[in-house]
């Protein structure tokens, strides 16, 4: 059996222009975003899952999406295309990822599965993130299938985690929990140069 495969490349529009978006992003970080923690000197997976688990909670992300919904989705562009900035992630390299992003409200994680099932048979090196995980927090991101190593999860995490908080120093802001996952997705993904993305769409779409 053949597959052929169309890829549609859509072109992206700039968010808004750079002063502006210092300024939303300035605003933004100081009521959604939380403080840097002290410089790390134990780079485990252990230390990796303790950092993560400071960040701010998917509870706090959602009730801040409740109190601000107008605001925050176009606020929150900007601030993930400025922490994209600060890890160094370049717009460019997601766009070559050949991302399938997957929305809706229910089977997304399903349609993930059985879409990165089918790639990977057919010879792709895929990348695959989704949530929530059912045991490890590395389940989340996976390489042809299989979650991140403890190793690797730990490896990647702190490459993200220390970019930021250099950054950090400055405005004490860091990413809340799904969205440095998000990040770290990213960077694991361009890193380890996969043929597509398959992600699931996350809070707020």
């Amino acid at each position: 059996m053949i597959i052929s495969m169309d890829i549609l490349i859509l072109p992206r529009r700039p968010i808004c222009s750079r002063s502006l978006s210092g300024v939303i992003f300035k605003h933004f970080v100081r009521s959604v975003s939380v403080m840097a923690t002290p410089a790390l000197t134990n780079n485990s997976y252990e230390t990796a899952v303790s950092q993560l688990n400071a960040l701010q909670s998917n509870a706090a992300t959602i009730q801040m999406l409740r109190k601000k919904r107008g605001f925050f989705q176009g606020a929150n562009l900007v601030e993930t295309a400025a922490f994209m900035e600060r890890c160094n992630i370049k717009l460019d390299d997601v766009d070559k990822l050949n991302v399938i992003h997957v929305s809706g409200t229910k089977g997304k994680g399903s349609t993930c599965a059985f879409t990165e099932s089918i790639l990977r048979r057919l010879g792709y090196k895929t990348g695959f993130y989704s949530s929530p995980h059912l045991v490890h927090v590395r389940e989340r991101i996976r390489i042809n299938g299989r979650p991140l190593s403890e190793s690797a999860f730990a490896k990647y995490f702190f490459t993200v985690y220390e970019r930021l908080q250099k950054e950090a120093a400055v405005d004490g802001a860091m990413p809340a929990y799904f969205k440095f996952l998000t990040l770290m997705a990213f960077h694991v993904f361009i890193e380890e140069k996969v043929d597509v993305a398959i992600i699931e769409v996350g809070i707020g779409g």
